[in-house]
C-alpha cells in the first residue's frame, strides 16, 4: 500500500451528459469544441444553468450515486480503492473547451470536500477540431507532465494514470504516455465492477546521444524553422510529424528534445552537466 498516491486522471462531459435530455446532449455536442470565449451568450447562459444543476445534484448526492453520476468519479473512488494511500494529489486532465472545463471544476469541487490536492491540467488548443492545434497541445501537455511527475517519483510517490474518463483521442496519447512516467495505467469500463490495469512497460525515449547527432536540426524545428524530409530522413520517424510535406517535431519529438536540449546546450557551452543522458 503507498503512502503517497499521484493520481492523473482524465476528464470528459459525463456530468453534463448524463441524465441530459436529447435536446441538451444535440446542443452540447455543438458546444463541445468552444472555449468560454467562444460561446455567445445564450449558450454561455445555458451552460451555467445546466452546471448549477449538476452541483446541486452532486452536493445533495451520497458517495454510490456521485459515482453513477460521473465516470471521472467512479473511476477515481476504484483507484483509490484499489491503492489507499495516506497522501494523495490529483491532477484532473480537461480539454481546452467550455464544458470540459466546467465537467473537471465539477469534480474538483468533489474531491476537494474531502480535502484533496486538486489541480486542473489542460492546455491551449487541447480540443479536436484542429488537428495541428491539437498535435501542439498534446506536446505541450507532455511537457507538462515531464516537468511534474519525476519530482513525485523521486520522493517515493506511486504514480496512476486514470483513463476512466475523458476522451479517446487524449486517452490513447496519455495511455502511451503513461508507459513511461506511470506505475500503471488504469480504466474502469462502464458497470464494469473491477479496474483493468496495464503495468509499466519497460520503455524508453530516444537518447541523447541520438539527438546529439541532429541537434541542428532540431533546433530549428523548435523554433518553426522549415526542414526538409531529406534532411531528416535519418532522423527516426516516431520524432517527426510530416504536414503537406513540412517536417515538425511530433508529440514525442517534443517530449525527448525537452529533455535532451539543456545537456547538449550545456555541452555546447562547456558548462557541467547536470542532466544525465
Amino acid at each position: 500500500m503507498p503512502n503517497q498516491l499521484l493520481l492523473l486522471s482524465t476528464c470528459g462531459t459525463s456530468l453534463l451528459t448524463n441524465g441530459a435530455t436529447t435536446e441538451e446532449r444535440d446542443w452540447l455536442s455543438r458546444i463541445s469544441n468552444q472555449t468560454d470565449s467562444d460561446l455567445i451568450a445564450d449558450d454561455k447562459k445555458q451552460l451555467q444553468v445546466l452546471v448549477t444543476a449538476r452541483r446541486e445534484s452532486l452536493q445533495g448526492a451520497d458517495d454510490e450515486k456521485r459515482r453513477k453520476l460521473s465516470a471521472e468519479l467512479n473511476g477515481i473512488h476504484s483507484v483509490l480503492k484499489r491503492w489507499p494511500a495516506e497522501r494523495v494529489t490529483h491532477y484532473l486532465v480537461h480539454t481546452d473547451t467550455a464544458a470540459g472545463a466546467a465537467t473537471a471544476t465539477l469534480v474538483q469541487g468533489i474531491l476537494e470536500e474531502k480535502e484533496k490536492s486538486v489541480q486542473l491540467l489542460t492546455t491551449a488548443g487541447l480540443r479536436t477540431d484542429n488537428l495541428l492545434n491539437f498535435r501542439a497541445a498534446l506536446s505541450e501537455l507532455s511537457v507538462k507532465i515531464d516537468e511534474i511527475v519525476p519530482g513525485y517519483r523521486e520522493q517515493g510517490w506511486t504514480i496512476v494514470f486514470n483513463l476512466s474518463g475523458g476522451f479517446k483521442s487524449i486517452n490513447g496519447y496519455l495511455q502511451a504516455l503513461g508507459m513511461i512516467h506511470a506505475d500503471s495505467c488504469v480504466f474502469l469500463f462502464e458497470r464494469a465492477a473491477d479496474l483493468m490495469e496495464i503495468p509499466r512497460l519497460p520503455v524508453q525515449l530516444a537518447s541523447t546521444k541520438e539527438l546529439r547527432k541532429h541537434n541542428v536540426l532540431f533546433r530549428r524545428m523548435e523554433r518553426d524553422y522549415v526542414i526538409s524530409q531529406e534532411e531528416a530522413q535519418e532522423i527516426p520517424d516516431s520524432l517527426l510529424l510530416i504536414v503537406d510535406e513540412q517536417v515538425a517535431m511530433s508529440v514525442w519529438g517534443s517530449l525527448v528534445w525537452k529533455r535532451a536540449e539543456k545537456t547538449l546546450l550545456a555541452e555546447e557551452l562547456g558548462l557541467p552537466n547536470r542532466i544525465s543522458g
